[in-house]
Order: structure tokens, then C-alpha cells, then sequence
């Protein structure tokens, strides 16, 4: 027997047994380029037709969308595909439907990720979900279904917006669900993962994002999110830092509290996760009706008891906003400290009020309602606080009704803006002197290669290779030619996912 064949046949003997070993190895997750940095969701709502629109009108900006795609029915169906914000009929094909397949091929035709989000919003279901991920099996399965429907819908990966569990669930079930969800999200996070697809969770931002002694609020207060343990397990973690103000008039997602869920954030999930975050971006507004105290501020006789038949406030986008406030013949204000705009306005509404003797009474009244909307300056914001956090970008609420404007101001983080500054401590030094240079990446970069490099008869030479470190900094030390010369060095960083190849300027030294 020929012995070369013997040593090839136990080597790929040995190489089918290393990749059948690999597979069962969890995979890491993954931590998007720049070009995903705007991110966003997309109503059940709305038509392909108009998705694809939004994202043409994008220029390029887009990089993720998240359709409302399934939603929790019941723990005999967990995962159904949403069709008029219920569960679709019975089909050859219950992972989609004809709307949501329009959307996926022409979003990632144009080059965009897409996300199935799978929503748990409905309050007379509180309580079910969670519940169902009680017993190991069920968590097991549903992730496996989850990975199942994401390969057979073609999407890029798949989204959980399950707010029950902060909203209506009860705080009390928290300490209970919480290692439930971890191990859920582990699980889901591996399945996915060997399909070749992104997992990405989205929570509440939470008031009050830091503890009176000034550490971060765990899970910004709704501790059934444990961040810290989900950052690693998931591709992206999105935080929904909007309707900040919700009963009450007030700004719907204010700079410096985006800011402050930020910090605390990257406090929680620390810096190896933080590229995973993306804050929330509001683009809508609301109205309110005016109150003082327990009473609606009218204008002119009405009775102390009355209430407005309307709802106590609404949505709306930022462009029926300024509609609205030309209509009225005001002009909407930017609060600088929250980059929204707000308007008050005298509006005539029907209400009702009870008697002194029982009687139910009826009567319009005026009364005073208070408008805040988002628009670019708010995003805008958002990009500062991404790129001084150094995270992986926003998360839109929502696409479909971005202000004008607004992805052209978000169009910056979209792209890399790396830049490599070298600096001396000496623009002259005697020979055999020691040198020192120092590379500094703006944004922060750490574990980027750079290589310190002379110019020498015309050509580029590397003369030293370092890391940098978590401050973005390098630092090379070493000793000057032992003859007089004029020395030209500059620092190179090696291309990552983040950024190409970057040199810095020519540093000039005379020895001598």
C-alpha cells in the first residue's frame, strides 16, 4: 500500500472530524461595519411599496430595517406571521407573506440587512410568554423555530421586541423571567448563529438611567432586561430611548437623557460589547391635552368636572406636526436642550362631564394642547452620542416617518472618519538620541496593528510593529541614526472592519 496515500487519507480524516467539531462550537457573534450604523423598524402597517421608498430616499443611509414580520400568538404558536396586526390565515408558507417578501428582496437588493421582528405587545397576553419559557424544552424549541423561519424567509436575522415583559408582565416576575430569557437568548443566539443568521434584542430605556450613588440602573430600571448577559449573546441590542414623556406633555426622546441611557449602557455591558448598542431615535411626535393638577386647562366657560372625549394624547409625524401647527397659525420652537420642536395651540373638542345629580352632561369646550416632535436635529444628536460612545449607531422609531432631513444629518456615521495623528517629543535630536513617536487614532481604536515606518532612498520601510491601546494610542521609542541626517517617518494602521488602511502625515525629524 502506497504510504503518501495513507497520510492523506488520515489527514482529511482529521480535517472532517476538526469541522464537524467546529460546528458544534458556538459561533461569535458579530459587530456591524459602519455602513449599518442606521438602523430602524418598519410598521406592519406599512406597505412594501412605501418601504422601499423610504429606503431609496435614504441615499445609502439605511443599512438595517426590521419589519414587524411575526408576533406571539399563544403558546401553541408562538411565532406567527403578522397580517393586519393579527395572524395570518393558514398557508404553504407561514414563515411570510407576499407584502413582507416584496419588502425583503427589494430592501436587500438595494444592499440592506433585514431583520424579522417578532413582537410580544399585546396586554391581554401579559404574562403568557413568559410563562412559556418556564420549561427548557419550550425555549429550546422556539429557537430552533425561530432559526427554522428565518432560513426559510431569507431574512438576514431576527429581532425581539417583547415588551410585555417590561410593561405588563408586573415587576414582581421579573427576578422569576430573567434567567429565563438569558438562557432563551443564548440558545436562540447559537441557532441562529449556525444558520448563518444576526439575533437582536430591543428593550426600554428606562427614566432614570443611574442609582441615586451614581453606578448605572441595571436594565435602565426594568431588570427583567439584563444587558450585561444579553450584550453577549446577541449581534445588536437596541434601546428604545423614546417616549421619554408619555402621559404628560414633554419632549419625546430629550439629547441629554439619550446621552445619559448611553453612558450608563456601555457602563453595563462594558467596551468589548458596546459596538453591539444602538440608541433609539424618534421620528414622531405627540399631542397632548394640557392639564393642571387633575384638570384639563380650557379657555373660557366650561364646566371643572369636564373630559375630553379624545384620547388624552396622539401620535403623529413630524410632518403632519408642522402641518398642524401652520394650520393653527403657530409657529413650533426648538428646545436646544432637547433638540425637538414644540408648539402649544386653542383647539374646540367635545367632552363630557357627571352632575351633581348622577347625570351624565355633554358640552364642547377649548381647550389648550401641547405639541413635541422629533425632526433632524434630534437626529443629528444621535450621531454625537454615537460616535463620543463609540457604539454601533441608532435605531429608528420609525422609518416611515423620518423628517426631512433627518438621514442626511445621520449620513456621518454611516461612514468611517478614522484618522491616525503621529506626533514627536523632539522636531530635533542629536545623533544616537533617543526618539519617541506616538500614534493616536481618533475615534479610539484598541488592538489596531501600526507600524512605524522610515523613508529611506525613496521607498517606505517598517522599522517597528505595536498594538494600540484602549485609548486609541501607540508609542514607539527608538534611537536616532549615529550620523547627521534628516529623518521622514509616518505610522501606518493596518486595515479592520471598521476602517481601511490609514496613514498618517510625514513627521520630519533633523538629526544633527
Amino acid at each position: 500500500m502506497n504510504r503518501p496515500s495513507i497520510r492523506v487519507s488520515l489527514w482529511i480524516m482529521m480535517l472532517a472530524v476538526v469541522m464537524a467539531f467546529a460546528t458544534l462550537l458556538p459561533q461569535s457573534t458579530a459587530v456591524a461595519d459602519k455602513s449599518r450604523a442606521v438602523s430602524g423598524w418598519f410598521g406592519w402597517w406599512v406597505s412594501a411599496e412605501n418601504i422601499l421608498r423610504e429606503a431609496d430616499k435614504s441615499n445609502g443611509v439605511m443599512g438595517e430595517a426590521s419589519l414587524f414580520w411575526w408576533n406571539w400568538s399563544s403558546p401553541t404558536r408562538p411565532i406567527c406571521t403578522t397580517a393586519g396586526g393579527g395572524c395570518q390565515s393558514k398557508s404553504n408558507t407561514p414563515w411570510t407573506n407576499s407584502r413582507t417578501d416584496a419588502a425583503r428582496q427589494g430592501l436587500q437588493n438595494r444592499g440592506i440587512l433585514v431583520f424579522a421582528t417578532h413582537t410580544d405587545l399585546d396586554p391581554s397576553k401579559s404574562g403568557e410568554l413568559a410563562n412559556f419559557l418556564k420549561k427548557p424544552q419550550n425555549r429550546q424549541d422556539l429557537a430552533e423555530q425561530f432559526a427554522e423561519w428565518a432560513v426559510k424567509a431569507k431574512v438576514d436575522g431576527v429581532d425581539l421586541d417583547w415588551e410585555n415583559m417590561a410593561f405588563n408582565d408586573g415587576a414582581d416576575s421579573w427576578d422569576d423571567t430573567r434567567p429565563l430569557l438569558n438562557d432563551m437568548i443564548a440558545r436562540l443566539g447559537q441557532e441562529l448563529r449556525q444558520a448563518g443568521k444576526l439575533l437582536s434584542v430591543t428593550v426600554p430605556a428606562g427614566v432614570s438611567p443611574f442609582l441615586a450613588d451614581g453606578s448605572p440602573r441595571p436594565g435602565g430600571g426594568y431588570t427583567v432586561f439584563d444587558w450585561a448577559t444579553l450584550s453577549t449573546n446577541v449581534d445588536r441590542l437596541r434601546i428604545m430611548a423614546y417616549d421619554y414623556s408619555f402621559s404628560s406633555p414633554g419632549p419625546i426622546g430629550p439629547y441629554n437623557w439619550a446621552r445619559d441611557v448611553t453612558r450608563s449602557a456601555v457602563a453595563q455591558v462594558g467596551n468589548q460589547q458596546k459596538r453591539k448598542l444602538y440608541i433609539g431615535l424618534p421620528q414622531y411626535g405627540k399631542s397632548w391635552f394640557q392639564k393642571k393638577g387633575n384638570r384639563y386647562v380650557t379657555v373660557g366657560k366650561c364646566n371643572a368636572k369636564w373630559k375630553p372625549n379624545d384620547p388624552s394624547s396622539i401620535s403623529l409625524s413630524p410632518s403632519a406636526a408642522k402641518t398642524l401647527a401652520k394650520d393653527r397659525g403657530v409657529t413650533p420652537k426648538l428646545d436646544k436642550r432637547s433638540k425637538e420642536y414644540t408648539y402649544t395651540y386653542k383647539t374646540r373638542v367635545s367632552g363630557s362631564w357627571k352632575a351633581a345629580n348622577g347625570d351624565n352632561r355633554s358640552s364642547n369646550c377649548t381647550v389648550r394642547k401641547e405639541v413635541w416632535f422629533s425632526a433632524k436635529q434630534a437626529a443629528a444628536g444621535r450621531v454625537t452620542i454615537a460616535e463620543d460612545f463609540d457604539i454601533g449607531g441608532t435605531a429608528i422609531w420609525t422609518y416611515a416617518t423620518m423628517a426631512n432631513g433627518s438621514f442626511k444629518e445621520l449620513a456621518p456615521l454611516t461612514k468611517s472618519k478614522f484618522q491616525l495623528k503621529a506626533t514627536t517629543n523632539k522636531s530635533k535630536v542629536k545623533p544616537g538620541g533617543t526618539l519617541t513617536l506616538t500614534g493616536k487614532m481618533k475615534p479610539k481604536e484598541s488592538g489596531t496593528k501600526v507600524k512605524r515606518q522610515l523613508k529611506k532612498n525613496g521607498k517606505w520601510r517598517t522599522k517597528q510593529k505595536k498594538i494600540t491601546k484602549a485609548n486609541g494610542k501607540v508609542t514607539f521609542t527608538f534611537a536616532s541614526p549615529k550620523r547627521p541626517e534628516q529623518l521622514k517617518l509616518r505610522l501606518v494602521a493596518k486595515k479592520t472592519p471598521r476602517h481601511g488602511k490609514i496613514k498618517s502625515k510625514v513627521v520630519t525629524i533633523k538629526v544633527g
